[in-house]
């Protein structure tokens, strides 16, 4: 399965998430929707704003009780010719000053995502104008929209306001580093200071996250109104990655950034989006996809339909005129990708360079059970016999882009993986790796429990593998699947949810609540994390939240009346389901999962069932 594809790198899988502290880093439900006990009614404070948000259009889930969930994507709903130029020609990179100039608002992509990030700021900064700094601070507590926050520090570093954790006011978080390292409070005081307003990126729970800052002043003393978002898009995920590459390449230089890019799990890895780095003549000087190009001249190398596609990067980065980031189309292994190109240079040595990753928009949740059955229906007719060969080759049907067949018996034989022949012929459960023989033995279990979606992490990001039921052939019996990495808040909630209904099975009750209570725990990533309740309405864990553990919320409405607690009682009643729930004037999302029987909710704590869930707005 792509599950076993992954497995490669496998040996250098990292625990799930660990992270250090974000300042803008979105909760569920931000702390304005509490619920206000004297009225039990949402606090909705929200200052005038453009509200304007994505629009999602979400499939249906059964709401069946069962391990099997079927998902549709969501197409990426970023416009499809609206480029994001950036500025990094090699005379305007020359004339950087800092390493925070690297990012522009011309060079993001408007969405209606950022959109509302820019004006919710601007809101901010407009606000200063005419009010004195108590007005202000007294404004700033409410200004949200959604799940879009806000943070104000001080030139210095120290947290003002925080719309998503109020608690973490007055701390200084000036030496703060991202997952990665980075300095991010270092550079959005740079960013604000010598150029008034900007975006940066930086990875934070799992997750590449894209802020825009803006200086502001009051009282003749100099703030930082801060909001940011985390892209659920291929294209966006794409784009970004290439903008924290050029990001590094400026401050670290090309030989430390080029070791980056190739090192198998790094920063530069997230899922199948990586970065290649190749020299105006075609040279490859780093490849996170594949190290065997590393300092070989592949100016000719071409596509599946015979383009050159690096002499297509350097045309389209060379025909720009003001070398702005362009998108090149290609054809690999049956399916269209498509690159993010930009021209890029070493301040330390004025060489230019380019920059690339790229993604492939069509390898879908539906492709990938396409394939899967595809893949049964010629085990079934033909047997075992060369179906490594068969489902390697580009030629017939079962490679579409990222996406291949893996076979595998229910005593971990490998007999098919796409076109990696390392782990066809041997009993994966030998090897010495845990993670992989965990991986390999939950598909199997999906596969005997009838089949169905199996997720884990994996370089970085979360795979989501479509798993059939066991197959009989020629006496064996066998397990075919396929998996790609889903980047959407929906597949990424189902991933979340299935990783902690497993946590809780494994380890018990007590083991997942304190898990689900850490302040950026293993089981949260983005602006997603699972929450817990008991079937009476309490609280046992949201997040770092621990003011709401044994809170009852059982009368909990929403701003239509709704009984937001009591319908996800009755979903979970019948089994995994979606609640939806107005928070403000937005349109919230919950997916519950029941660990156990409702009839079972009396029974003593350790062994009552509760309800996991995790939410977004839409």
């Amino acid at each position: 399965m792509k599950k076993i594809a992954i497995i490669l790198a496998l040996f250098f899988v990292p625990s799930l998430i660990l992270c250090s502290e974000s300042p803008e880093q979105s909760t569920q439900l931000p702390q304005k929707e509490m619920v206000d006990e004297k009225s039990n009614e949402y606090l909705t404070q929200t200052p005038e704003i453009d509200t304007t948000k994505t629009d999602i259009n979400l499939p249906e889930i059964p709401s069946a009780a069962t391990k099997i969930i079927e998902i549709e994507t969501p197409q990426e709903s970023i416009a499809e010719t609206q480029e994001s130029p950036l500025e990094q020609t090699i005379e305007k990179t020359k004339e950087a000053t800092t390493a925070s100039e690297k990012i522009t608002s011309e060079e993001i992509q408007i969405t209606p995502k950022t959109q509302a990030v820019i004006d919710l700021v601007n809101n901010a900064v407009d606000y200063t104008i005419s009010h004195s700094f108590t007005e202000c601070m007294t404004y700033f507590r409410n200004l949200t929209n959604g799940d879009i926050n806000l943070l104000v520090i001080d030139q210095k570093g120290t947290i003002f306001i925080d719309t998503n954790y109020p608690r973490r006011t007055w701390k200084n978080i000036l030496e703060d580093q991202d997952s990665d390292g980075k300095y991010y409070t270092k550079e959005i005081i740079n960013i604000a200071s010598e150029k008034n307003e900007g975006w940066l990126t930086y990875r934070w729970a799992g997750m590449t996250k894209l802020s825009f800052v803006k200086k502001m002043i009051i009282n003749n003393k100099m703030f930082i109104a801060c909001s940011g978002v985390h892209p659920y898009t291929k294209k966006d995920a794409t784009m970004n990655m290439v903008k924290s590459a050029i990001d590094y390449l400026q401050q670290h230089g090309k030989q430390e950034t080029f070791n980056a890019i190739s090192y198998p799990l790094g920063q530069f890895v997230e899922g199948d989006i990586k970065v290649e780095a190749f020299d105006l003549h075609g040279k490859c000087y780093a490849s996170g996809y594949e190290s065997s190009m590393i300092g070989a001249d592949v100016i000719d190398r071409k596509d599946q339909n015979g383009v050159a596609y690096i002499q297509e990067y350097i045309k389209a980065v060379e025909q720009k005129n003001d070398k702005e980031g362009t998108w090149v189309k290609h054809m690999f292994n049956n399916a269209p990708k498509e690159s993010y190109v930009v021209q890029t240079i070493d301040p330390r040595t004025n060489e230019a360079f380019i920059l690339v990753s790229g993604y492939f928009p069509e390898s879908t949740a539906e492709k990938v059970q396409d394939l899967v059955n595809a893949a049964v229906d010629y085990i079934q007719k033909n047997g075992l016999k060369n179906a490594d060969k068969i489902f390697a080759d580009v030629n017939k049907p079962f490679l579409f882009g990222d996406l291949y067949v893996f076979v595998q018996g229910l005593d971990g034989w490998g007999y098919a993986c796409g076109q990696l022949s390392g782990y066809v012929n041997v009993n994966l459960l030998n090897n010495q790796n845990d993670e992989l023989k965990k991986i390999i033995t939950d598909i199997n279990t999906t596969a005997e429990n009838g089949g169905g979606w199996s997720g884990y992490q994996f370089q970085n990001g979360y795979k989501n593998s479509f798993i059939s039921p066991v197959v009989d052939v020629e006496g064996k019996k066998v397990v075919v699947g396929v998996g790609y990495f889903p980047v959407s808040k929906e597949t990424t909630s189902l991933i979340l949810i299935n990783k902690a209904a497993e946590y809780m099975k494994n380890h018990g009750k007590k083991a997942i609540l304190r898990e689900l209570v850490k302040d950026r725990g293993p089981f949260e990533i983005g602006d997603l994390f699972i929450f817990a309740f008991d079937f009476n309405g309490y609280c046992l864990a949201y997040n770092g939240y621990y003011d709401r553990i044994w809170k009852n919320f059982l009368d909990l409405k929403d701003k239509d009346g709704v009984d937001v607690i009591k319908e996800m009682i009755e979903t979970a009643k019948k089994g995994d389901g979606w609640v939806k729930y107005k928070a403000g004037n937005l349109m919230r999302r919950i997916y519950v999962h029941p660990t156990g029987k409702f009839e079972d909710a009396s029974q003593p704590f350790s062994t009552s069932p509760l309800m996991l869930a995790v939410s977004f707005y839409e």
